[in-house]
């Protein structure tokens, strides 16, 4: 506590990041309190300002000692969210593998990840990928090169960003498909050779039922990655937006909110629509004001509350019908696997694709759903 400094944070997605209130709660309370005050004294001044602003600090001269210390004091600390806790548990298995790969016992590290694996994808699908890649450094070095390869695919199942092998479907073969067939192709292809991703029943497993909203968000963002789609969960990584964001460049993005857990008593709310709205907002700030949106709740076909006045555009769509879903996109991965080489893959997943009605955008546009408007009881 005796040391002092400036901390310079530059670039646009840090410092994004650190902007989201979700973000810094998971923060400890006094590095929130000087991230408060770094942020009034960059919007106070200016990049020419700066050196001076700096130079104050590193002379601790008693004007910036009293300005700082009253500047703490009345900067606020959020408390942290309620699954901070399991963040905490993912941060801490990362630094243990870290610790044990940077000492070369790359085993070791290996069984560190691997046995807290699915509750860091419960957690968070862009955290399981990020460590299901490193599973795989961590396997290849240690001359585990099956269990490299299972764990590289897990990665690219979860996020298709995820960097290509070179011996994987490449680049300038995907060129001319596609993006929904090229990410397909991608998922199907280890070592050479197509096969079935053979984590499918467990990642989707949720949309089976009965599950928890969470589980079921984390089954949905998989789903969509198995359908070659730009699948993410938001509110879970980002502390805001939809639950689960399906999408393509230029096409439809489907924007969902987990509601499984509801009773048939109950309803939604006036401000669970109040979401959706917020929610809509979100995707056409981020991704365009034109883009074609389709909003709606996951869950059982009840009634909006008395106190609400639903929009034309808010559907419900029925858990049961992404179990249909996921059954049929079981099916296409299955046939491509059975019936695809590396020559004719992309050609394969197209006629697959078309044949179980799984083709984007028609597939979003087409997944039954009801008006929540027309389940409000008539007076």
């Amino acid at each position: 506590m005796s040391d002092h400094g400036v901390v310079v944070l530059t670039g646009d997605r840090l410092v994004d990041w650190l902007t989201l209130p979700r973000n810094r709660s998971l923060l400890p309370p006094f590095l929130q309190r000087q991230l408060a005050v770094g942020t009034r004294i960059s919007r106070d001044g200016d990049a020419a300002s700066f050196p001076d602003a700096a130079a104050q600090c590193l002379g601790r001269g008693a004007a910036w000692l009293t300005y700082y210390d009253g500047a703490m004091k009345s900067a606020q600390a959020a408390e942290p969210p309620d699954d901070a806790d399991e963040a905490a548990a993912v941060a801490l298995v990362e630094a243990r593998f870290m610790t044990l790969f940077w000492q070369r016992r790359y085993n070791d590290a290996a069984i560190e990840l691997e046995r807290n694996l699915d509750k860091t994808f419960e957690h968070s699908a862009a955290a399981g990928a990020w460590h299901a890649l490193w599973l795989s450094y961590a396997s290849e070095l240690a001359g585990q090169d099956e269990l490299a390869d299972n764990f590289y695919r897990r990665a690219l199942n979860a996020k298709a960003a995820i960097p290509r092998r070179r011996n994987d479907f490449t680049p300038d073969k995907t060129a001319m498909l596609p993006s929904q067939v090229a990410a397909i192709c991608q998922v199907l292809m280890t070592k050479g050779r197509v096969a079935f991703p053979e984590r499918f029943g467990a990642d989707t497993a949720a949309l089976n039922g009965p599950s928890t909203p969470k589980r079921v968000e984390a089954a949905l963002e998989s789903l969509g990655s198995y359908l070659g789609l730009d699948s993410r969960r938001p509110d879970n990584d980002l502390g805001t937006g939809p639950d689960v964001l399906w999408r393509l460049d230029g096409q439809l993005h489907l924007s969902l909110e987990a509601k499984t857990d509801k009773q048939p008593t109950t309803s939604y709310r006036k401000d669970e629509q109040g979401q959706l709205r917020d929610h809509l907002s979100w995707v056409r700030e981020t991704f365009g004001a034109d883009v074609q949106i389709r909003s709606a709740f996951v869950g059982e076909l009840l009634p909006p509350s008395a106190d609400s006045n639903p929009e034309h555009w808010m559907d419900v769509l029925p858990l049961q019908e992404f179990k249909e879903l996921r059954r049929r996109t079981e099916t296409m991965l299955r046939q491509v696997a059975d019936r695809a080489t590396p020559f004719n893959l992309g050609a394969v997943v197209q006629e697959s694709l078309a044949a179980n009605h799984l083709v984007w955008p028609q597939l979003g546009a087409a997944i039954p759903g009801t008006p929540l408007a027309s389940l409000k009881p008539s007076r």
